[in-house]
């Protein structure tokens, strides 16, 4: 049972390779576990049609207790395990904590799975179009 009640609100959208999240913070570590058990019912769909891709459109703000950025590390290790390839952000300049999460989140999920920033939709989805490709390019036939 978690200590705290889930605090951040996340919403999944499918679309093709990519689960998009649009969420609200701030978050801590309850919210980011109930994510990630989300991530592995949601990943069982996903993994039919190969490697996948997260987007988490950001509102509000993206402030994050320490346990909460730890936890987003066990999030990322795990997903990866579950087929996931690459997670980008959308992050609007005016997001609360914007720049100090970004740096927590580069830190926590380097090696583990590629992680990239960006402040429109579009461009989200254009780079997770890429990462999804290169990784079925590297799968074994």
């Amino acid at each position: 049972m978690p200590q705290f009640a889930p605090h951040g609100s996340s919403i999944f959208e499918f679309d093709n390779q990519v689960l998009l999240l649009r969420s609200r913070g701030p978050f801590n570590a309850e919210h980011v576990r109930a994510v990630m058990a989300a991530y592995e019912s949601a990943a069982e769909r996903m993994r039919q049609g190969g490697p996948w891709a997260t987007i988490n459109v950001i509102f509000e703000s993206m402030l994050l207790t320490a346990d909460g950025i730890e936890a987003m590390g066990e999030s990322a290790q795990r997903s990866r395990e579950l087929g996931r390839c690459a997670a980008a952000y959308v992050v609007p300049q005016e997001v609360e904590g914007r720049s100090m999460i970004i740096s927590a989140l580069q830190k926590v999920c380097a090696g583990v799975l590629p992680i990239a920033f960006f402040t429109e939709l579009d461009d989200a989805r254009s780079w997770c179009a890429q990462q999804i490709a290169g990784a079925q390019a590297s799968q074994p036939d």
